[in-house]
């Protein structure tokens, strides 16, 4: 009985797995039946809405075409930070869809591409208009980005306990003229 035991399904035939009015039931009660749905079940948008609205990391069985579509993208990253890495190439180049994914976590940074984080020019747009926590966008960014007058000031001015994310050494190289008196004094403590 599938009410009882919904992992079952994944032993069921193809009939079953392709069936609409068995599945739709089950995925709104349990998360494993989106899992071992048919491929043309994983490409219907009322389903997989449901399955990624409950579990995000559940995106990664939709069909290409849903794992491009945004709407879905959003759900499935506020959920789960890390269904971010099972989105199409063009959505993880999406800034919205970014920022929701740093909201719910930081450590999806690790699937964001490179080309990204490396974007200067974003990420002191991110800190002008506070669109995330300084925190978030500091640590979000590239770590050659870090270095930069142009963040790490404006980031150490509303976060000075982000100087413990640089070694002694860095500490000791970046210019200090624009950082707020409170500012430097606990970076001091922090190198100290």
């Amino acid at each position: 009985n599938l009410n009882y035991y919904p992992e079952n399904l994944k032993f069921a035939g193809k009939n079953i797995r392709n069936n609409r009015g068995i599945l739709a039931p089950l995925i709104k009660k349990f998360k494993y039946p989106f899992r071992w749905a048919s491929e043309k079940l994983r490409d219907d948008y009322e389903l997989c809405d449901i399955a990624v609205t409950r579990y995000g990391i559940y995106i990664k069985y939709a069909s290409d075409r849903l794992r491009d579509d945004k709407r879905l993208a959003l759900k499935a990253v506020t959920q789960s930070y890390s269904s971010y890495q099972y989105l199409s190439s063009n959505l993880k180049k999406d800034i919205c869809v970014i920022k929701a994914a740093i909201q719910r976590s930081e450590k999806v940074c690790k699937y964001i591409p490179k080309e990204i984080r490396q974007d200067k020019n974003l990420w002191v747009s991110m800190i002008d208009k506070k669109s995330l926590a300084i925190r978030s966008i500091f640590l979000a960014c590239h770590f050659t980005l870090r270095r930069d007058p142009d963040i790490y000031e404006k980031t150490l001015n509303n976060d000075p306990s982000l100087a413990d994310c640089f070694s002694a050494g860095i500490l000791l190289k970046l210019n200090y003229k624009k950082i707020n008196k409170k500012s430097l004094e606990l970076i001091y403590r922090t190198f100290k």
